[in-house]
């Protein structure tokens, strides 16, 4: 019997695009591994090839024709999608256009937001049949047994299934926890080659988590219970892929992975000395800082920190319970020890009052000033997640067409006909108006970092007493006048009063402009981005009125003082053609990490400009907009 699982399907945004990055689910992989010791057939299917192969800027209908194609040309004698709630309006479409295609094949439907509205999703839907909760590998093989034989579902625990007569019937939950050691290596060879063996690898660390925030469902999945993989275990698995598929970063899936600190220290002692990279999450207060110095010689070289919320009124009452003053003392240390890290925050919490997001926002700031290039920041929108404390408490929740991620709604009347399902759209009401929750996210999600986090920092500094609160206060003093169900209007709302706070600024700090512009072209290229929003741009030209040297010092040390007024500057809008600049710069993409400038002559620049321009109205109006000009 061949089961062909489903990935899921999900786009970020850079730069204003939708993307999507192929990535080995490891649940699946997991499942399809005990299959095939099994003796049965494992595919997987990843619609994110399919979208990137496809050439596909959106999710069309033309895009999801083609997901369900796929899964039928692989002849499946059964299915199996995976989802999250973010990503379920996606598999149930797919789903529904295979069943159309083949509609005595069983579809099955697993993973944490199956296993707290599995039945609703079955009541709801008719293109599903089977809900697998919980953990499946000790399911999966007996479950593909008796729908090969054609018998009765009831002996195999943990199910929600569709019977002959069309009532639902729930089995019971199995007892024991599923032993991770035990399982079987993931089948990586399943994935398409170019979803393995990329710059780093997910790799299944451990599952469960002890901890009681009340906006988490991870451990009502888990059923609480922590666990780790054997160090011994998880060294193998990285061996393996380093010499199947020549991965040598990879990120420990555990949100609690240095929890138990002996063990952690094991897994260095293991590790120190092969090579590897490698990058994982803890909580702060759990992080043995004593330890840091160890972690960087065993080739760590990122931490993840969720730390949720700036307020600690709100850190207690959300029971995420962090000592505030010693999370940023733990996360300085681990930038002093030369390692990355990424803080995840949270608005639009039920108890949330404006005062307390000003704390969210001014601790983010806080984090950029001590290192901004290597610490990363989020700011998320609360979802009401299934199975969570608070999806559980009763709150009444809303939809306003803004998904959790600033993802495009494709079916909001589907959204809106079952709020139970797809909660994780909706939101919370709180003392924070929902215009700021919206672009207080985006700020910090999508436009910060196309300005830069230096120069945010710098700004910070020397204009906004280090407080980042007091700066978004400049950009949204109020409601803006644009829809706010549309991103690309959020953004450039967001984008476009701070351009205009910058002009206000140079008016006694004429560098801000050069600097402005200088760090956002620094952005662009680390991110990829080009004004066609299809990525790769190689270089930049880019004029100044200051020495970029100098400017750049100021990027590099937000506390070197800033380039001399007296010097020649730009104007605060962008040059047009012809314009004359004191200094011109090609800014060197190349080199990602570390964008390198070269000065060209103010002759041979205008040539360039000329003849870019010349060919590209569109080019022209970029340049004439930003102040820069891409050379692609």
């Amino acid at each position: 019997m061949r089961v062909v699982f489903v990935d899921n399907f999900y786009t970020t945004r850079i730069g204003g695009r939708l993307a999507t990055a192929p990535s080995p689910h490891l649940g699946l992989m997991s499942l399809s591994a005990v299959l095939e010791e099994a003796g049965r057939e494992a595919r997987i299917v990843d619609p994110k090839l399919i979208f990137n192969d496809g050439g596909f800027d959106a999710p069309t209908p033309d895009f999801y024709a083609r997901w369900a194609d796929e899964i039928a040309a692989a002849a499946p004698d059964a299915v199996g999608f995976t989802a999250y709630g973010r990503t379920l309006p996606a598999a149930l479409t797919a789903a529904r256009l295979f069943k159309a295609r083949a509609p005595e094949t069983p579809v099955m439907l697993g993973g944490p937001h199956a296993t707290i509205v599995g039945r609703a999703i079955l009541e709801a839907f008719e293109a599903f049949s089977i809900v697998a909760r919980h953990e499946a590998e000790t399911i999966i093989a007996p479950l593909v047994d008796a729908l090969e034989r054609g018998r009765g579902l009831e002996d195999v625990p943990n199910l929600i299934f569709r019977a002959p007569d069309g009532s639902l019937v729930e089995t019971p939950a199995e007892a024991g926890l599923i032993d991770i050691d035990r399982t079987p290596y993931p089948a990586l060879h399943l994935y398409d080659r170019r979803a393995v063996s990329a710059a780093e690898m997910s790799v299944e660390a451990g599952r469960g988590c002890p901890f009681a925030c009340t906006f988490c469902s991870t451990a009502n999945f888990f059923k609480r219970r922590y666990r780790l993989k054997s160090n011994e275990r998880l060294v193998d698995e990285m061996e393996r892929m380093r010499r199947e598929y020549g991965v040598n970063v990879f990120n420990l899936n555990h949100d609690l992975f240095g929890l138990n600190k002996k063990s952690l220290r094991e897994f260095c002692r293991l590790v120190d000395g092969r090579g590897f990279e490698w990058k994982c999450s803890m909580r702060s207060d759990t992080l043995d800082v004593d330890l840091l110095d160890t972690l960087r010689a065993a080739g760590c070289r990122d931490i993840y920190f969720g730390v949720e919320t700036g307020s600690a009124r709100l850190q207690r009452a959300v029971k995420k319970g962090l000592d505030l003053e010693a999370t940023k003392a733990a996360v300085a240390r681990v930038i002093g020890a030369g390692l990355s890290c990424t803080v995840s925050f949270i608005t639009g919490f039920r108890e949330e009052t404006e005062e307390d997001q000003d704390a969210t926002l001014d601790m983010i700031g806080w984090f950029w000033g001590l290192d901004a290039r290597r610490l990363r920041t989020q700011l998320h929108m609360l979802s009401p997640e299934p199975g969570s404390e608070l999806s559980a408490g009763g709150h009444e929740i809303f939809f306003d067409g803004v998904g959790p991620e600033a993802d495009d709604i494709g079916d909001a009347d589907l959204i809106l006909q079952h709020p139970a399902i797809f909660s994780v759209f909706y939101h919370y009401r709180s003392a924070v108006p929902r215009w700021r929750v919206i672009t207080a996210s985006a700020f910090v999600t999508f436009v910060a970092p196309l300005i830069g986090a230096p120069f945010l920092n710098h700004l910070l500094k020397e204009h906004f007493d280090g407080r980042m609160s007091r700066l978004f206060r400049r950009l949204a003093p109020r409601e803006p006048d644009v829809p706010l169900n549309s991103h690309a209007a959020i953004v450039a709302f967001l984008h476009a009063r701070f351009a205009a706070l910058i002009d206000a600024l140079c008016a006694t700090a004429p560098y801000l402009d050069d600097l402005h512009r200088l760090s956002g072209v620094m952005s662009r290229l680390i991110a990829g981005v080009s004004p066609d929003n299809a990525g790769g741009a190689a270089a930049v030209l880019l004029p100044l009125g200051h020495d970029i040297a100098a400017l750049s010092r100021v990027l590099d040390a937000p506390d070197a003082p800033p380039p001399p007024s007296s010097m020649t500057t730009t104007t605060t809008t962008a040059p047009t053609q012809g314009a004359r600049a004191t200094r011109w710069y090609v800014i060197d993409g190349a080199a990602a990490v570390d964008p390198v400038a070269y000065p060209i002559a103010e002759t041979e620049a205008e040539k360039l400009v000329e003849t870019i321009c010349a060919e590209s109205a569109a080019m022209r109006e970029d340049f004439e907009n930003k102040g820069f000009l891409y050379l692609i």
